[in-house]
């Protein structure tokens, strides 16, 4: 959703959520009292900078054309915080829906492993840069680095500037 609204709309079949603090076996019981047939693939694995929950919807009418969630919390207890408090809100169907900023969007996607995530963080600075506050960013670019040092997030996000550029 931050994607299709920040930045290049792209199909998917899943869905991530910023989160902190919240089991698997919650979020799953949540789902499940909302109509979702859910199995815990795995609950806070990390990834990169990222613990991550894995949630597989398994063919319910709630949840057509998505396959799983991820529930994507930070691994620095301070920025999933920060990220979460800042969160914008807005109505999606009716619904209020919160979402991280495109600036914490970015970061996120520095903390990830993939290089879809790469791609996609550039294409949101790309889109908006005039409007985004890149200082904070490379503010908190710095601050993580210095939290989470198993993840190299200098380099990830060296190149999602790079590639917003190109």
């Amino acid at each position: 959703m931050a994607l299709a609204a920040y930045g290049e709309a792209r199909e998917t079949k899943d869905a991530h959520v910023a989160s902190s603090g919240v089991s698997g076996v919650d979020a799953a019981t949540a789902l499940e009292r909302h109509g979702f047939n859910v199995h815990l693939a795995f609950d806070r694995m990390p990834f990169g900078g990222n613990l991550v929950t894995r949630l597989a919807l398994l063919g319910s009418a709630a949840s057509p054309g998505v396959n799983t969630a991820d529930l994507v919390e930070p691994r620095s207890p301070r920025y999933a915080k920060l990220a979460l408090d800042r969160a914008l809100e807005g109505t999606l169907r009716d619904r209020l829906v919160r979402v991280i900023t495109p600036e914490d969007f970015i970061v996120f996607k520095a903390l990830s492993t993939r290089e879809r995530d790469v791609e996609d963080a550039a294409t949101v600075l790309h889109s908006l840069r005039d409007r985004l506050d890149v200082p904070a960013i490379e503010a908190e670019i710095v601050r993580l680095a210095s939290e989470i040092s198993n993840h190299d997030v200098d380099a990830r996000f060296i190149r999602i500037v790079a590639l917003s550029r190109g």
